[in-house]
């Protein structure tokens, strides 16, 4: 039996997803919160049509869009600048991500235990 992911992005679960860099792993850590999210947070956004056991090949065909790259050795930028679709999950930011996890009233707290956490490095997401 799989636990239900329900962990806000907060610093320290984004500093554990980047393995302890996030400074260098912020985009990524954010993107990998939310594969969590989708696949053992509740409600649970997998598609029914996904078979029991899948591959990212399966899964691929309803996280993305069907304007998003195939290759799976791309870059990072070469998939952003080749998918031509802007609501793909792949265009979206940090902000439109996290949105609704975070209150508005708390973001600014947020956007500072982050550059703290990033050793100064300053994140703005409003």
């Amino acid at each position: 039996m799989v636990s239900e992911f329900s962990y806000s992005p907060t610093p320290e679960i984004l500093d554990w997803l980047a393995l302890g860099r996030l400074g260098d792993r912020f985009n990524r850590s954010i993107r990998l919160w939310k594969l969590l999210k989708y696949f053992y947070g509740k409600p649970n956004s997998l598609p029914a049509e996904l078979p029991k056991y899948f591959t990212y090949i399966d899964f691929r065909k309803y996280f993305f869009s069907p304007e998003h790259p195939l290759s799976d050795r791309l870059t990072t930028e070469q998939i952003k600048t080749e998918c031509r679709d802007k609501n793909c999950i792949c265009k979206k930011s940090v902000k439109e991500l996290i949105q609704g996890t975070i209150s508005p009233q708390s973001i600014k707290e947020w956007e500072q235990k982050i550059t703290d956490k990033m050793g100064g490095e300053v994140i703005k997401i409003q």
